[in-house]
């Protein structure tokens, strides 16, 4: 078909090498911080669709205010050095942990 068409068909095979360019400290930090986030994010869909499926009304409940009272509180927070927010993650972890 091709030859009556005058088609002429090469087939090759090479390595094809792209060089990426390096990532710097700051984008591999920021890659590592969106990889947390997602896992995160991830962890607290899981959690919250296994209390979903026990039917439990007190736990869905709870679950839902710890959750808004993290996010309030992380939201609202402008100071990232400050050891008290850490305490509170570190507390809210342990809650989801617990559900």
């Amino acid at each position: 078909m091709f030859i009556e068409n005058r088609f002429e068909i090469y087939l090759t095979r090479n390595i094809v090498e792209i060089e990426l360019p390096k990532k710097t400290e700051v984008e591999k930090a920021a890659e590592n911080r969106h990889s947390t986030v997602y896992e995160l994010i991830e962890k607290t869909r899981n959690t919250y669709w296994r209390i979903e499926d026990n039917d439990d009304v007190g736990q869905k409940s709870a679950f839902i205010e710890a959750l808004k009272s993290s996010l309030e509180f992380n939201t609202s927070f402008s100071d990232s050095n400050n050891i008290k927010m850490n305490e509170k993650k570190n507390l809210n972890a342990k809650q989801f942990d617990n559900l």
